[in-house]
């Protein structure tokens, strides 16, 4: 009949939703974690957990003081259970590397809504109550990494690190010179300690670097699978200097399939602090015997590894992704505790409409640090806390982003603003969370 709503759609207008968090830090046995953890299970088509898996999780988030936001709804006959909610948001605390020393991040992820619920304003209410709450407590920056890249930019945040898919073919495998030091296969059961070492020096050396939540480790290493097992598939090789010192370890698979001498390797993770530790690792890994070829879905846009290789059309890029999205909270103290490569100085004018980085900002930067003040001053560009988020890192040129109309001003302002914020290295991320 026109004009009336079916019965599905009025229950669904009328339902109030409750938003509620579960502070794992202060509630590490609550109740409603294990309806949450299904609801985050079922929104990225994961299968139903289990007892061991639940205690798994449970125990990596309370390590990470997760904070967990639900928005419930009232349950149905025959539906899902009342404490199983309509939308999800996980923060943790973290930090990112901007150049210089680490600053300190709110990390999201296992963001959900319920198909049957969208267009409620769910996500954006709990967006709202996480942004709003890291930057009450002094957090610069939010991060997080998006399975759909059209919906988190009108949060703020900017697509600012990316990686490639790639493959080594093996066959006839040589660098142009030999790295310094050597490698040794290790067990990787019993690297958990090194690995911890090794990940926070990276973290200190690397741009675009986000800090490791507790799950990274027994699963990187193989110490268990995400079923609580230990993974018999993992192998593991160290790199160690001229000095003895450890400065790399690749964690990787070989395939089980195909021709005994047809086997494939898969990277899990290569952490190195020194790009001879990465190119010796490539060296070990390209000289296996009866392997054929090496894939990687997480290796940097700025990689070495062709312009070493002998045969550089051995190094393929199979596609390339975009991984941290980061979003300025406080300007001041975001680009104060930025780090920069030259001297120059900047006025920006931000459009905020969240109002987390609303406002006209002169940087004077030099490659000791930048002071940051609010100004009165014509900008020199204008931008959205998008754009922002995109040039925070230096994984853009200001001149790229202007050029595609992100970023606004005459091309003295665009110059001006280059000078400050582009970068020499290009940031790198490894990490998921």
């Amino acid at each position: 009949m026109p004009g009336v709503l079916p019965a599905s759609l009025t229950w669904l207008l009328v339902t109030e939703l409750n938003h509620d968090v579960i502070r794992t830090a202060e509630t590490p046995n609550d109740d409603r974690m294990r309806g949450w953890w299904e609801t985050v299970r079922l929104g990225f088509h994961d299968t139903r957990g289990t007892d061991e898996t639940f205690e798994l999780w449970r125990r990596w988030t309370v390590a990470d003081e997760g904070v967990l936001r639900a928005a419930y709804a009232p349950g149905r006959e025959h539906g899902l259970p009342s404490d199983w909610p309509v939308g999800t948001l996980y923060a943790a605390p973290g930090s990112i590397n901007a150049g210089k020393d680490p600053v300190r991040a709110t990390l999201i992820t296992d963001v959900t809504v319920r198909p049957t619920h969208r267009r409620r304003g769910i996500l954006r209410t709990m967006m709202t109550a996480q942004l709003t709450e890291a930057r009450e407590a002094g957090v610069p920056l939010a991060a997080l990494t998006a399975s759909d890249a059209r919906i988190y930019g009108r949060f703020g945040f900017g697509m600012s690190t990316v990686q490639n898919i790639l493959e080594v073919d093996t066959r006839g495998f040589e660098l142009r010179h030999q790295p310094a030091g050597t490698v040794e296969f290790a067990d990787p059961w019993q690297l958990g300690e090194l690995y911890d070492d090794l990940n926070a020096r990276f973290h200190q050396w690397m741009p675009g670097s986000v800090g490791r939540l507790s799950f990274h480790r027994p699963l990187d290493t193989g110490e268990v699978t995400d079923e609580g097992k230990p993974n018999p598939h993992r192998r593991a090789a160290l790199h160690y200097d001229t000095d003895g010192t450890i400065d790399g370890m690749v964690l990787f698979n070989i395939d089980e399939g195909g021709k005994f001498s047809e086997r494939t390797a898969t990277i899990v993770d290569i952490i190195f602090t020194t790009w001879e530790a990465y190119l010796a690792l490539w060296s070990f890994l390209g000289s296996m015997e009866l392997v054929l070829s090496v894939s990687w879905r997480r290796g940097p846009v700025a990689d070495p590894l062709p312009w070493a290789m002998a045969d550089s059309r051995g190094y393929t890029v199979k596609g390339r992704k975009d991984f941290v999205w980061t979003r300025v909270l406080d300007p001041i103290a975001a680009f104060t505790e930025r780090g920069y490569d030259r001297t120059g100085q900047a006025v920006i004018e931000v459009a905020d409409p969240m109002g987390f980085a609303e406002g006209r900002f002169r940087i004077d930067a030099t490659a000791d640090g930048a002071e940051v003040t609010p100004t009165s001053e014509e900008p020199d560009a204008t931008l959205d806390p998008e754009a922002l988020g995109s040039l925070y890192l230096g994984g853009v040129q200001t001149r790229e982003l202007a050029a595609a109309g992100r970023v606004r001003g005459s091309d003295d302002g665009i110059d001006r603003l280059a000078q400050v914020m582009d970068t020499e290295r290009t940031p790198y991320n490894q990490a998921s969370f």
